[in-house]
């Protein structure tokens, strides 16, 4: 229960950073990744401020623990704010104009603070960004032509087709662990951390965004799979049957969640270490078992 009571502070801190640097509506984004990333490098400050018992716009009557203001809580919550306006970004070229434009609306302030606090984190997100939506249109272009042409994948062996779709897969997924590599590694210089203490564990905190956004690009492209067939749109694992399909995205998943598991173990927290390897170690395994369960359910319907 502390610990729960503990993540469920900063989630609310986040919230109420939104609403401060954003106003109201934008809290409607907050997120227990937005959360996770804030208790993750909170995690190696060893002085923080006491949480307080506040009213929520949500739950006004009820008093919670509240994590105190702070410039890292600010900057997780101005990251995750700006990645969502790249969401609509991205959902704008789908054309899904009703996802895109409240998102574009809602979340401009926050791209264009977060291009003045870190130019070099929005230039590296919105060219990862960018590469992704090429390298997506120019597969998902090939496999239209191949299908046109009657030679059909489906038609190669099944080891050599495998291969080549996990090529594929890793391939996009990278622009994706681009991404949280990236700001990881920025959000880790407002961590407050020692100078040499930082450089030593820059690399660490890269590894695990890499990691941490290929496995939740795996993880969308499962959960998305159907919807991307049924409506012609790029999925990394395209061309494979339902059961191959469902194997290759639970092992991909399963390596990053162990490239994790073994880099988070070798940081040197000062507190809350039970709750980020809780996240890591139980709860990404979870969500997986959990997206597995719910693909095999509709293989098998």
């Amino acid at each position: 229960m502390r610990e729960y009571t503990r993540y469920r502070s900063l989630y609310c801190a986040v919230c109420k950073s939104l609403g401060r640097q954003f106003g109201q509506l934008p809290r409607l984004s907050v997120s227990y990744e937005a959360a996770f990333l804030a208790l993750f490098f909170l995690s190696f400050r060893e002085d923080e401020k006491e949480a307080r018992d506040e009213a929520c716009i949500a739950n006004p009557l009820i008093k919670h623990p509240v994590a105190a203001p702070d410039p890292l809580i600010d900057f997780a919550s101005l990251v995750t704010a700006a990645l969502v306006y790249g969401k609509g970004q991205d959902d704008l070229e789908d054309c899904q104009w009703f996802r895109a434009l409240p998102q574009l609306a809602l979340f401009r302030r926050a791209a264009d603070k977060l291009r003045k606090e870190a130019p070099g984190l929005v230039d590296e997100i919105e060219l990862a960004l960018h590469e992704l939506r090429a390298f997506e249109r120019m597969e998902l272009s090939l496999c239209q032509e191949r299908e046109t042409a009657d030679s059909n994948p489906a038609n190669e062996s099944g080891t050599a087709l495998s291969e080549q779709v996990r090529k594929r897969a890793e391939t996009a997924a990278a622009y994706s662990g681009r991404v949280l590599g990236a700001v990881m590694s920025e959000t880790a210089r407002h961590a407050e951390m020692p100078g040499e203490e930082l450089a030593k564990l820059q690399g660490i905190f890269q590894i695990m965004g890499t990691a941490l956004g290929e496995w939740i690009y795996f993880a969308d492209a499962l959960d998305d799979a159907k919807k991307d067939a049924a409506k012609g749109r790029f999925n990394p694992f395209m061309g494979l049957s339902a059961e191959a399909r469902l194997a290759l995205a639970e092992q991909l998943m399963r390596e990053r969640e162990e490239t994790l598991d073994a880099h988070a173990a070798l940081l040197p927290y000062y507190k809350d270490a039970a709750i980020v390897q809780n996240v890591i170690c139980e709860g990404l395994p979870r969500e997986r078992a959990r997206l597995v369960a719910k693909t095999r359910d509709f293989i098998e319907a």
